[in-house]
């Protein structure tokens, strides 16, 4: 099982984040901001770019993917 928690945990942080930014992007009116889905969709891109630097790293460093 511990073979699988990277992938698995790689996999599930970048879908919750692409679930929180769309999420706040189909949310956010121009007119009037909500700071909840900005909120959203920043911790969203942050789950997302994070969960990818940690795919990009781990190749580059022979991690287990």
């Amino acid at each position: 099982m511990s073979d699988l928690a990277g992938p698995v945990a790689r996999i599930l942080l970048r879908y919750v984040g692409a679930a929180l930014i769309t999420k706040a992007g189909l949310s956010i009116d121009l007119t009037d901001p909500d700071i909840s889905a900005i909120l959203e969709f920043v911790i969203g891109a942050a789950m997302s770019s994070g969960t990818e630097l940690w795919w990009i790293l781990a190749r580059k460093y022979g991690w287990s993917l």
